[in-house]
Parts: C-alpha cells; sequence; structure tokens
C-alpha cells in the first residue's frame, strides 16, 4: 500500500587584441588625415570579429569555470580521474545525473576509460559546462559537461613503483607498478598504460586483537589486481575521425573468515573477478549534418568460494555472475534555418542498449540461479532556438536571449514506454551575467535486479521492533517485484553566473534545484513505526502482535522533494613568473615520469 499521492577566457584575449588593433589602425589614420589636412573623417562601421578557441563545445553556452595549464597543475592531479576527483565539487551534479558528460577537444568520446589515464599535462585546457549543454551532445540535462582541449602536441611516458606500509609492523603492505606512454600528434592519439599491485593481508593477529580468533581471521584481505588500457584516435580523410579503445581488468583476493570446526585451519573466502571492454567511436559531416557514433561491448564475470559449516556439516558456498552489456548511439547536429536573432539549430539522438545478468549460487547445499535481460531503445531531439540578438532590436534592452526545447521517449523491453520533455532559457543581458533556466520531465523505470531478481524467503532473521521495543526474529522476503510503478521526475533549475571584472580572473555563480519525484522506486527502508504505518501490508503480526514477517522488497514512495540552493566564488590569478615559450618546449621535449 502507497501513501496517497499529493497533487570565455582566450575568445576575450582575442577580442581584446582586435579592439586594440582596430584602435592603433584608426589613430595611425587619423594621424596621416590630419598631416595631410583632408580634414575629418567619419567612419561609418567599425568591424570587429574573433574566432572560438580550438576545442570549443557545440552551442552558445559558456563555460561556468575555465581551468588553463598552470591552475590545472595547481591540483597536484597526474591523471585526468584524479583531475576530476579534486574538482568533484565544481562537476556535481544537484539534478542527480552522476558522472559528468567527458568531451575531447569538444566532441564526444568512446567512455571514460578513454581518457582516464591521460597525464594532466596533456591538457591545455578544461571547460566546466552546465548540464543544459548535454542535451547538444545527445543526453539528458541532469549531468555537468567536461571539456577538455588537449595539446596538439605532446609526448610522455611514465614509469613509476610506489610501496606503502602501516605504521605498525606485521602484514598489509602495498607493492604497485605503473608504466604508460602517450602520444598526441596532429590529432593522432595513442595512449598505453598497464597497471600492478599486491596487497598483503592483515590477521588479528598482526593487531593482538583479544578475544579475536588470530591468524584465522584476516582484518584486510590478501589480494592482487592488474589493469591494461589501450586507446588509439586519428584523423581520417574528409574530417572524419574515429578512436578505438580496449580494457582489462583483472583481480583475485584471498580472506580468512574463522577457525573450521572441523580442524586446525581457516574458513577462506576467494573471490577472482574479470572485466574486458571494447568500445569505439567516429565522428564527421555529411549533407550539411555533424554526426558522431559511439558502440562499445563489456563483459565481466565474478566468482566466489566461500567454506562455511552448519549444523556439523562442511559446505562450499560458490557464486558465479556474470555480466554482457552493449550499447551504440547515432548523434546528428545541425542548424535548419535562419531567424532574426540567430540560426534554429538541432542535435538528434537515437540509442540502443542491451544488458545480460547471469548469476549461479550454492548456498548451505541449495542451488538458485537466475538469468535477467533488458534492452533499451531511445530516440530524442533538442532545438535551440535564438530569440534575440545582443544590441539588435529587443536586444538593445534586454541583451541576448535563446530557447530550448527537447523531446525524447523511450522504450524498455521488460516495462514498457517512457516519455521525456524539457524547456530552457539562455540568457545574457549583460556580457558580466548569465541566466539560465530549465524545466524536465523525466519518466523513470524500476531497474532490472528490482523487477526481476529471485525472490528469497530467508528465516530468522533478527529485527529490533520499534512498535513494541523487542528484538524480534522474522521471516524476510527479498528480491524483485513485477508490480512496480514508473517514476515522475520534475525538475527545476535556476542558475545566475556573474563576472564582475575584466582584468580579473573572479566568478560569482548561484543555483537553485527543486526536484520531485512521483512514485518514486527506492530500496524498502529500515523497519520503523513510521515505515509500518505507510506499508502495513508488508509486515506481519500474529494474533499476541509480535512482529513474524517482512516483505523487503522495492517500494514506490508517493513523493521524494528535494530543494537545494548551491552557491560559491571561484578565483584565480597566476603566482610568479610564467615560463616562456621556448622554456615549455624544453619542458615538453623528451619528457620522461619516474
Amino acid at each position: 500500500m502507497r501513501l496517497p499521492r499529493p497533487r570565455a577566457t582566450r575568445l576575450r584575449a582575442h577580442l581584446l587584441a582586435g579592439v586594440a588593433l582596430a584602435s592603433l589602425s584608426t589613430a595611425a589614420l587619423a594621424q596621416e588625415v590630419a598631416d595631410d589636412d583632408y580634414g575629418d573623417v567619419e567612419v561609418e562601421e567599425l568591424v570587429v570579429s574573433g574566432s572560438r578557441p580550438a576545442g570549443s563545445v557545440i552551442g552558445d553556452i559558456t563555460p561556468e569555470l575555465t581551468l588553463s595549464p598552470q591552475e590545472i597543475r595547481a591540483y597536484g592531479a597526474a591523471s585526468v580521474t584524479e583531475l576530476l576527483e579534486a574538482l568533484a565539487p565544481q562537476i556535481g551534479s544537484g539534478q542527480g545525473g552522476g558522472r559528468p558528460v567527458i568531451l575531447i577537444n569538444g566532441g564526444r568520446i568512446s567512455g571514460f576509460s578513454e581518457i582516464r589515464d591521460l597525464p594532466t599535462e596533456a591538457i591545455a585546457r578544461v571547460e566546466i559546462l552546465p548540464e543544459e549543454l548535454s542535451l547538444k551532445y545527445g543526453y539528458p540535462a541532469e549531468q555537468k559537461v567536461v571539456n577538455m582541449v588537449l595539446r596538439p602536441r605532446f609526448r610522455a611516458t611514465l614509469a613509476e613503483g610506489s610501496v606503502t606500509t602501516p605504521t605498525q609492523a606485521g602484514g598489509g603492505e602495498t607493492l604497485g607498478a605503473h608504466g604508460a606512454r602517450l602520444d598526441i600528434l596532429q590529432g593522432r592519439r595513442l595512449t598505453l598504460d598497464a597497471k600492478a599491485n599486491t596487497r598483503d593481508s592483515i590477521e588479528e593477529s598482526d593487531r593482538d586483537i583479544v578475544g579475536g580468533e588470530g591468524a584465522f581471521r584476516s582484518l584486510q584481505s590478501q589480494s592482487n589486481d592488474v589493469s591494461l588500457n589501450a586507446v588509439y584516435a586519428k584523423p581520417l580523410d574528409n574530417g572524419v575521425s574515429f578512436s578505438v579503445n580496449g580494457l582489462f581488468e583483472a583481480s583475485e583476493s584471498e580472506s580468512r573468515q574463522g577457525l573450521s570446526p572441523f580442524g586446525p585451519e581457516a574458513q577462506l573466502r576467494n573471490t577472482q573477478s574479470q572485466t574486458g571492454r571494447l568500445a569505439a567511436s567516429a565522428a564527421g559531416a555529411l549533407a550539411g549534418w555533424q554526426w558522431s557514433t559511439t558502440g562499445e561491448i563489456e563483459r565481466g564475470e565474478t566468482e566466489t568460494d566461500t567454506d562455511r559449516a552448519s549444523n556439523g556439516a562442511a559446505f562450499l558456498d560458490t557464486s558465479r555472475t556474470l555480466s554482457t552489456s552493449a550499447q551504440a548511439d547515432l548523434v546528428l547536429n545541425r542548424a535548419l534555418w535562419e531567424l532574426p536573432a540567430g540560426q534554429v539549430s538541432t542535435a538528434l539522438t537515437a540509442r540502443a542498449s542491451a544488458v545480460e545478468l547471469e548469476s549461479e549460487a550454492t548456498r548451505l547445499g541449495v542451488d538458485q540461479s537466475s538469468d535477467l535481460s533488458r534492452t533499451v531503445g531511445e530516440l530524442r531531439s533538442n532545438f535551440d532556438i535564438p530569440l534575440t540578438r545582443a544590441g539588435e532590436g529587443l536586444g538593445e534592452r534586454i541583451g541576448r536571449l535563446s530557447g530550448n526545447l527537447n523531446f525524447g521517449v523511450e522504450q524498455v523491453s521488460d516495462f514498457g514506454a517512457l516519455e521525456t520533455y524539457g524547456y530552457g532559457l539562455n540568457w545574457r543581458p549583460t556580457p558580466e551575467i548569465r541566466v539560465l533556466g530549465s524545466f524536465s520531465r523525466t519518466g523513470e523505470a524500476p531497474t532490472i535486479n528490482q523487477l526481476g531478481d529471485p525472490v528469497t524467503v530467508t528465516t530468522g532473521v533478527r529485527v529490533f521492533d520499534l512498535a513494541r521495543g523487542e528484538t524480534a526474529e522474522v521471516t524476510r522476503t527479498s528480491g524483485g517485484i513485477a508490480n512496480l510503478d514508473a517514476g515522475q521526475k520534475d525538475v527545476f533549475k535556476l542558475g545566475v553566473t556573474y563576472e564582475p571584472f575584466d582584468e580579473i580572473n573572479l566568478r560569482l555563480q548561484a543555483n537553485y534545484v527543486s526536484s520531485r519525484t512521483h512514485d518514486a522506486i527506492v530500496a524498502f527502508p529500515s523497519a520503523s513505526t513510521q515505515v509500518e504505518a505507510a506499508f502495513p501490508d508488508r509486515f506481519t503480526r500474529d494474533a499476541s502482535g509480535a512482529l513474524t514477517a517482512i516483505d523487503a522488497r522495492p517500494v514506490n514512495f508517493a513523493l521524494q522533494a528535494r530543494d537545494a540552493v548551491r552557491w560559491g566564488l571561484t578565483y584565480s590569478r597566476q603566482v610568479g613568473t610564467p615560463p616562456t615559450d621556448d622554456q615549455r618546449a624544453e619542458m615538453q621535449i623528451g619528457r620522461a615520469h619516474v
């Protein structure tokens, strides 16, 4: 039973340089005219033009934050992965979209593993942009966008080793090795990266645990892992470019679970896992359309063996899970027609994906298995419409204004159709102020596990019954449930960015996000009197009122609401004398990291 449902830095430099050059040229012309006594000359029109920096993103949405190489180095990050961790406060989204959309030189990539091992020295510029930009690249407007512009020429070789040890003697040492090679030249990019780590175990006997099981129980498991990652990207003829990425990861661990009742040896748990991924992307232009496509396939396997004893008998619990996923998409961008304020542009997206989850388990001699699969087809469209042009007509009074409309439909094989739509405004009343407002309504389907996990009934589970103030042993039901409703998520966002000075890199920003999810799909919460009152059919009591059973499968909440206000400022400046171009070139030639 559910509760009742309630009803840009380099561009500025180019422009300033153009203005200065035009001013000097005009002054020189005026001086020549005066010297020749030709009288006054009236200049009817002066046009100053500038080009966007190389690697810029699509559209007119400007970055919330732009980092130069010096600012990137200030974070002390060795790789893109570490840099994104350091930038977490800036790239996190209040709209629940998770990891940001990552672009390279303004274009899409095949996946995060394509750029995760890039050294930060190879980056010439990082731009962090708002969620609304993700619509232009075929993604929902709920993820920030991070555009990384790489240096046109870069070469690096990396070889490093690491040793860590606890301050207290007795196990726990970690050894690591890492080697990598990166070559970037005229758009061609080759990345080779290999990592290996081994970690020693820590037993209770190593830490003198009182009342423990000594060498028969692990505080930290012994583990080994290896990762191999390769990327090759190259521009082809006629403006076409492509990239290919291959990834392989493997790990194994062993931990001691306590003294076996059948002899002086430890009960062990061994886990092994392997993951392989192959992905590719391509982009180009055809018949006036800019197109980009990505595709990937990933397969992972995990096996676990656990020694167990029950009722005087020895068991070997085993589990094996196998996951296979594939995805492909195509995004088309084009300017459609001309309006007085500019060109209407569109982004059309078609995406298909499939996932299969297989599992086999033997627990206390009882076999269990499941096989879940899901396919998803998705179509999206996005339209950007300029409404006013700065300095012309209505734009003279209110500045530059553009609107956005987006629509989408998603067909989920084991659930049904879901629809989404949204709209927004991008307003630039003055060069110093930008205002972004947007609204989106998205349908949300239960996960494949929430719908299809096998139902498991476990007896003798201890819970605290808050209604009676006592501990009860209950029968607990878990797994999937087929009658979950679709969720509906409404998100409203209003953001303001203010840059008060041209000569000082200071930016003030504030965002308000209001999220309302009707029929939200959630895991069953911890048992409490409020939860029991909301879901009385999930709790069973006997004639005396004692709690005997709980159905803990997922549920729909009538409403989930969240309001957040986030504000802050960003300020940066150069400290010390920057290196000259010759010094930079010397540092980059033959660079090696050890």
